[in-house]
């Protein structure tokens, strides 16, 4: 058996330390070969994750009208809301690696990412809290309706919280919010103002028929929008209205009755004298015989009652007969005057300062009224009667 010399122990040595020295410098080549291979996948994964940030970004932007870009686009739903911030959610979530690589600028894609995403919230969040309090959509994209009727029973504390989160309007979209939110309240405003005057007539039941409180409360009234809360105002109002034409109704029926028996007593009084009257002034000048002279120097009556046409009468000259130079009257005897008829002649019509003729009392009445007399007197003449004032 061969001895180790201490020459070839040396030797051995200096080989197993060389062999050592050269299996260590292999196996580092190799870690750093796997190192560099894995920071550059890891660098391309980044690069890859800030293209699709940048796509998304694009993509939300597109939710946004295109000629006003504070507002949203028509018809957004609150379902595409949602997705969309999955989709954020998962583009901005970076893989955990132990490998150091550079991720500045997919950080600047996630905050850009991040803040197109809130403004779309925000927007949608702001244009839905405007719209309930209005009944129908005052806002969809950039599409306003500015007339709408507010919502049902909608309060002021409401209103305050849709103002509160427009305080500083610097977009189109925000003043769009703060104007519709004036509106909701004017019509809150006009809402109380219509109560209020309709109390004044109405509370529980009627209080007052005042013609004036009711106009005011009415006029009032009109001015809402809302319909349910107009139709309950209108409501009460119709019961006030009522119950004025009723008491209209009633008054001028006590009046009615009033003037028709102030008014009886007189006709009956005045009747048999006005009768005499209206025929007293036919007898004169209107009823003398016409004298008939004859030859014989005298001059008889006829006897006859002529009536005669109501115009004055010329007194025609009398002059005596002359003597026929026989036997008869010789001297000039004196005409005989003529007699008064006894009989009245027919009346030449109704006395000064009556009006008429009507065929009955109720058109009597009629014409007094709409002449404001107090009361009338009443003249029949012919079977028709003929009234003056009192």
């Amino acid at each position: 058996m061969k001895k180790w010399t201490n020459k070839t122990k040396k030797t051995v040595a200096l080989g197993l330390v060389a062999i050592a020295v050269i299996g260590g410098g292999s196996a580092y080549a190799y870690s750093s070969s796997q190192s560099k291979q894995k920071l550059e996948a890891a660098q391309t994964e980044v690069k890859n994750q800030e293209a699709t940030l940048k796509s998304l970004n694009r993509d939300l932007k597109g939710y946004l009208d295109k000629k006003s870009p504070s507002y949203l686009v028509e018809n957004m739903q609150e379902s595409q809301i949602k997705e969309l911030k999955k989709e954020v959610e998962k583009a901005t979530s970076l893989k955990e690696t132990t490998i150091k690589v550079d991720h500045s600028t997919f950080d600047k894609e996630v905050e850009a990412v991040n803040e197109t995403m809130t403004t779309l919230e925000t927007t949608f969040e702001q244009q839905q809290a405007v719209n309930k309090l209005f009944q129908g959509a005052a806002v969809n994209g950039a599409k306003i309706s500015k007339d709408l009727p507010i919502a049902d029973d909608l309060k002021q504390e409401t209103i305050d919280q849709v103002k509160k989160s427009v305080e500083k309007a610097t977009s189109d979209f925000a003043k769009t919010i703060q104007s519709l939110t004036v509106e909701a309240e004017n019509q809150v405003k006009q809402l109380d103002k219509a109560n209020q005057a309709t109390e004044k007539v109405y509370k529980d039941k009627v209080i007052s028929t005042d013609t004036k409180l009711y106009d005011t409360a009415k006029t009032e009234v009109d001015k809402v929008k809302n319909a349910k809360a107009k139709k309950a105002l209108t409501d009460q109002l119709s019961k006030v209205k009522a119950d004025i034409d009723k008491k209209a109704a009633e008054e001028a029926k006590g009046q009615a009755e009033t003037k028709q028996e102030s008014g009886t007593p007189q006709q009956q009084a005045k009747t048999p004298e006005a009768q005499g009257t209206a025929q007293a002034p036919t007898q004169t000048d209107q009823g003398q015989a016409t004298p008939d002279y004859t030859g014989s120097g005298g001059a008889t009556d006829n006897g006859g009652y002529v009536p005669q046409t109501p115009q004055p009468q010329v007194p025609q000259e009398q002059t005596p007969p002359t003597s026929n130079g026989g036997g008869g009257n010789t001297g000039a005897t004196p005409p005989v005057q003529p007699e008064q008829p006894t009989e009245p002649s027919k009346p030449a019509g109704p006395p000064a300062g009556t009006v008429g003729p009507f065929s009955s009392y109720d058109e009597c009445y009629a014409y007094a009224d709409s002449q404001g007399w107090l009361g009338f007197a009443t003249i029949i003449i012919d079977g028709a009667m003929y009234i003056s004032p009192r």
